[in-house]
């Protein structure tokens, strides 16, 4: 994590890239925390949610076992992917942010958050 102060230091005189998660952005009452736009993944979340509705009807129409298994699937399979979306961003942006501060306890939270994550 950048420091604030030498955030705003940076930040007027080079053009650095604002913090892309869990940084703390410069403002007059204190910092704001800024966390990665998953906004992208929303259109995959409904087309999951409508999957995960397809199954209730199917239940609800007394389908073919095996067709609701599949769908079941489906949707786990989407659901993943979706997490495997939203991780890759975290550590593309909030991980690489920590081990590229070089601060110790930064570094180590993201270690212990992963790990927990993970287990």
């Amino acid at each position: 994590m950048v420091p604030v102060k030498l955030y705003q230091t940076l930040s007027r005189e080079e053009n650095v890239e604002k913090p892309s998660c869990h940084e703390t952005e410069p403002t007059t009452g204190g910092g704001k925390i800024v966390h990665p736009s998953h906004a992208g993944e929303k259109k995959r979340l409904n087309r999951i949610r409508g999957q995960i509705d397809g199954v209730d009807r199917m239940i609800d129409d007394r389908r073919y076992c095996i067709d609701i298994v599949t769908q079941i699937r489906a949707a786990k399979s989407a659901l993943q992917s979706l997490e495997k979306a939203v991780l890759e961003t975290h550590l593309r942006g909030c991980v690489r942010s920590a081990f590229t501060s070089k601060s110790a306890f930064d570094i180590e939270e993201k270690i212990k958050e992963i790990m927990e994550m993970i287990s």
